[in-house]
């Protein structure tokens, strides 16, 4: 058989950054993307699933398929909005402090 399992983040940036692996450039985007983005969506569907078993367990509680939606939309859009404001704080942040580059890394962490 074969096992299917997510890439994790941290393990696929320390193995494209630190090892020696060559890759093309596409496939080593899709790859970061791929592993940064699978998070989100898993944390989502593990929720969205909880509440329907919830839902089914409890008669008195109705789950509506529009109230999962928006609640995914709300979520994400509010975490894409939170995401990139972060991201240029930091952006500013960075441009303003007078760093060693080996250290950028660990102060944006």
């Amino acid at each position: 058989g074969a096992a299917v399992a997510s890439t994790d983040a941290a393990a696929v940036f320390f193995l494209l950054r630190a090892g020696e692996i060559n890759l093309r450039e596409r496939v080593r985007s899709t790859l970061e993307v791929e592993s940064g983005t699978n998070d989100p969506i898993a944390i989502f569907l593990t929720i969205t699933l909880v509440e329907i078993i919830a839902a089914h367990a409890n008669p008195e509680t109705n789950v509506l398929v529009t109230s999962l939606f928006l609640g995914f939309l709300l979520n994400m859009g509010l975490g894409a909005v939170v995401g990139v404001l972060g991201g240029l704080a930091i952006v500013r942040l960075v441009d303003r402090l007078n760093l060693d580059h080996g250290l950028l890394p660990i102060f944006v962490l």
